[in-house]
């Protein structure tokens, strides 16, 4: 499995790319997006419109009260809780909370891996990575793997359960 992460400037932006990753074939359950609370600047989308865009997983982290924490719990749960990791997470959680939505692809195999980077970057993939030190963000642990493109980061994944599993396991219940 593979993990095919990428931010965009804005919650429009980051829906076309969901609607074109499902239209090639992806299935929905398999990408996620990560935004800022509905109706925050940045966001382009009511209250209603936002929650009905996102799954049971997203939809908790952006409707509960303490939900800005909580992206931190998403992309800690999505990368590990290692060093380089913590950096990763750190990295896009602060580029939610500065306004930006973050699109994640479970993808089972590199050929599913290459065709979701060649999509978000041409849908206008930001790289928050090479921007984090510019906004005094933490990017420790950027090491690029070799199907990087841009904005858009793979991350090899040891677990052969389906992402989204995962992320309903680690979710606040």
């Amino acid at each position: 499995m593979q993990t095919v992460i990428s931010a965009f400037k804005d919650s429009d932006t980051a829906q076309r790319a969901l609607n074109r990753l499902v239209q090639a074939g992806f299935a929905r359950q398999d990408v996620h997006i990560q935004e800022p609370p509905a109706g925050e600047p940045g966001t382009g989308l009511p209250p209603e419109a936002s929650r009905q865009l996102m799954g049971s997983a997203e939809r908790e982290v952006a409707a509960s009260p303490g939900g800005l924490a909580s992206y931190g719990r998403f992309f800690a749960s999505l990368f590990g809780l290692d060093a380089p990791a913590r950096g990763h997470a750190r990295v896009y959680s602060q580029a939610v909370q500065a306004g930006h939505s973050v699109v994640v692809v479970d993808a089972t195999d590199e050929e599913q891996a290459s065709r979701a980077v060649e999509l978000m970057h041409d849908l206008g993939a930001i790289d928050v990575h090479q921007n984090a030190q510019g906004q005094g963000w933490d990017a420790a642990g950027d090491t690029p793997h070799r199907m990087d493109r841009g904005g858009v980061r793979v991350f090899p994944r040891a677990s052969t359960r389906p992402l989204r599993e995962e992320l309903q396991e680690a979710a606040p219940h």
